[in-house]
Parts: structure tokens; sequence; C-alpha cells
């Protein structure tokens, strides 16, 4: 339906006087809504009636009184609008391949980032893990000294105890009349 629309505006605008313009540039305006100028065809296609209102602008302005230049001006006003579009579908291969050229180079710096990113978060945690385990291993030789140290007390203590229960047991033996 918009199609039919956007073809007779374009067909209007080729015999259409500088009141009748104005109209078709508002009407071109309230039909042609953000949504539509996104699909590449109907850009094109908006382009189209745009470069036609403009080319019969310019046919007009040269031989128009004040009221109908007022006309134009808002026509004009219309499509200044919807220019974007026009701008966008008349880009230059060679812009294009610029846009494209810097979106490949953001691209590129944004993986760049990603993987020093993460080339410094291993890095962290491997030296985190590296600082945990020396921490560990230094608690548990410290721990395993100490507990060597007490175990060597408790059996020199053992051992004199041992020694000592010995001594009484023989002094003991001696003194004590055999029946």
């Amino acid at each position: 339906m918009k199609e039919a629309i956007y073809q007779r505006i374009k067909d209007l605008a080729a015999s259409s006087t500088p009141d009748q313009l104005a109209y078709l540039a508002k009407s071109l305006e309230l039909i042609a809504d953000k949504k539509t100028i996104s699909n590449v065809v109907q850009m094109t296609t908006i382009k189209e009636i745009i470069d036609a209102l403009q080319g019969r602008l310019k046919d007009l302005a040269a031989n128009s009184t004040p009221d109908q230049l007022a006309y134009l001006a808002k026509a004009l006003e219309s499509i200044v609008d919807k220019s974007a579009v026009s701008d966008i579908v008349q880009m230059t291969d060679g812009k294009l391949k610029e846009l494209l050229n810097a979106a490949r180079s953001h691209l590129n710096d944004i993986n760049t980032n990603k993987a020093t990113s993460i080339s410094s978060i291993t890095a962290a945690k491997t030296d985190s893990v590296n600082e945990i385990n020396k921490l560990r291993d230094n608690s548990l030789n410290t721990l395993k000294a100490s507990s060597d140290s007490h175990i060597s007390l408790l059996d020199t203590r053992k051992n004199a105890n041992i020694a000592a229960i010995n001594s009484i047991s023989n002094t003991n033996s001696h003194c004590w009349p055999v029946k």
C-alpha cells in the first residue's frame, strides 16, 4: 500500500504547483517513518521521491511568487527531514568502504583489548594460584617441622620416663625379698 502511495507522490511531483508540492512533501514526511526508512529498498524508493520533489522545487523556485515561495519553503522543510535517507543511499562505494574499514578497525581493537584483558586475567590468576600454593607449602612445612619437633620431644620424654620406670623397677626388685 505504501509503495503505491510513494509512486503516486513521485508521479504527482513532476507536474505539481508549489502548494501541491508542499502537500506532497508533507505527505511523504507523514508516511515515511523511521521504521520504513531502515529498510534499504524503502530508502531507495524514498530517495527517488525526494529527488523528484527536489527537482520540481528547483524548477518552481525560479518563477514563483512570494506566496508560492512560502509553499516551496514548507515543502523544503518537509523534504529536509528525510534528506538523511538520500545521503545514505547516495554514499559512494569509497565512503561505504571507509565506514566498513572503520567498523573493522573498531572490531579489531575490541578483539585486541579482549585478548589483552584475558591474558592479563590469566596471568593474575596464575600468579594468585602460585602464591596460594607457595603459602600452603610454607604453612605445611612449618606445621610439619613443629609437629616433628613436638613428636621428638614426646619421644625423648617417653624414653626418659621408660628409663626412669625401668631404673626404679630394677632398684626395687633388689630390695624386695624373694619368697
